[in-house]
């Protein structure tokens, strides 16, 4: 999935929108480049590739609890936002943006909830809705794939198996793509550990976020990592929700033809991490670029680049304090 935030309530759809401007707590007020809500509603779950974005809007009845709809948003690079006139599942909860084997734009959905909660299915269709989601081949029979990831048609995903030399069910990454049932194993995964996103890169590469709980329960610690498949992984960076802590990352994206991976962070106030970018070699996790404070929020935005600059979810405009928001860009600068 790519919200690594402790879910604590659902709220209604109706929320107000953020504010255009940042002020300083100084008697001088500073602007901030001017944002847009690009969805005033609920996004629940965002994907990019760098320059185009899709996102999950979701409508609640009047009491909270579970979607009664959800629906694909898209917006390309030249910032036209539409919806996707296509019936997904209410159980739709994940979604990658990405390019299949021809190089055409194609967004891939996770339905049935996260890898724990029982059986998922992953789905296909083309960015611009001209075709229904179709099932891919990589989801097995009452499997439980999710955390896609999509680049020239190689399909990155985590899922819960169970292997003879572990014993137990546990969450691993494997690759495969858009047409095959087959796909590889590259990461076994490790005791305790979920993985909530996965990015195919460059050279038969994959990013992926990991979290395990902590002992006490009250926390999970974050960790990117990055590999190339038959190689060990390597962590590029750590932190954690939980204590003094209270940060994590929010979707990877792949950009440069895979050659670069563009992780977010998203922080909770007083969680010691500003909202940043960080860009790194794929797939040897080399450290080439960051950015700072790419957001005007500063609670739990969970963001992706796109064409000029950042599109995020507000989560600092719900006075409830909820884990999910409107959507808005940022521009650059």
């Amino acid at each position: 999935m790519t919200k690594q935030i402790p879910r604590t309530r659902v709220i209604g759809a109706s929320l107000v929108a953020v504010s255009a401007l940042a002020l300083s707590t100084g008697a001088a007020a500073q602007a901030a480049p001017a944002t847009t809500v690009v969805d005033p509603g609920v996004a629940v779950a965002i994907a990019g590739d760098g320059t185009n974005a899709a996102w999950l809007h979701a409508d609640y009845g009047p009491n909270g609890g579970s979607p009664t709809k959800i629906t694909l948003w898209t917006r390309d690079g030249a910032g036209v936002a539409k919806a996707v006139d296509q019936a997904l599942p209410k159980t739709t909860s994940d979604l990658a943006v990405g390019t299949d084997a021809k190089g055409r734009l194609t967004v891939v959905l996770n339905s049935g909830g996260t890898s724990r909660s029982g059986p998922t299915t992953l789905y296909a269709l083309p960015f611009d809705g001209s075709a229904k989601p179709k099932k891919l081949r990589a989801s097995s029979p009452g499997g439980a794939e999710s955390a896609p990831g999509l680049r020239r048609g190689v399909l990155s995903f985590t899922r819960d198996e169970r292997t003879r030399a572990r014993g137990k069910v546990h969450a691993t990454v494997r690759l495969g793509s858009l047409t095959s049932s087959n796909s590889r194993l590259v990461w076994d995964g490790a005791p305790d550990t979920e993985i909530y996103s996965t990015a195919p890169t460059a050279q038969d590469g994959v990013g992926f976020v990991t979290g395990r709980t902590y002992a006490d329960r009250e926390g999970v610690s974050y960790g990117l990592r990055v590999l190339r498949a038959g190689k060990a992984s390597k962590l590029l960076s750590k932190t954690g929700f939980g204590g003094a802590s209270a940060a994590g990352f929010g979707p990877l994206v792949t950009t440069d033809g895979g050659s670069r991976l563009v992780a977010t962070r998203w922080c909770d106030d007083g969680g010691g991490h500003p909202n940043d970018r960080t860009t790194y070699r794929a797939p040897s996790g080399t450290q080439v670029g960051s950015a700072k404070k790419l957001t005007a929020g500063g609670y739990q935005d969970v963001a992706v680049p796109v064409q000029g600059g950042t599109l995020y979810v507000d989560h600092q405009a719900d006075p409830d304090g909820s884990d999910l928001g409107p959507l808005v860009f940022a521009p650059n600068g």
